[in-house]
């Protein structure tokens, strides 16, 4: 992941919200370039992906955007 030129998260809906493999996943990710002062994902182009049969995907996308942006990584409109 440090290497690649982008990065697209994306899970199912589970109960308005990511699932917990990729909430893992986000806070990992989060802790090792966030807390360490490493930045390794600064300004790195990402993109957000959400999969529902009904509802709930506006809020699994902040969730994502919103993780995105708290690392600094650039996210297209």
């Amino acid at each position: 992941m440090a290497e690649a030129d982008g990065i697209v998260i994306g899970s199912s809906v589970y109960y308005g919200g990511v699932s917990a493999e990729v909430k893992i996943f986000m806070e990992r990710i989060g802790y090792l370039d966030r807390c360490r002062e490493r930045k390794t994902f600064r300004n790195r182009i990402d993109g957000a992906v959400a999969v529902a049969p009904r509802s709930g995907m506006s809020n699994e996308l902040s969730e994502i955007v919103n993780f995105l942006l708290a690392m600094k990584m650039i996210v297209p409109s």
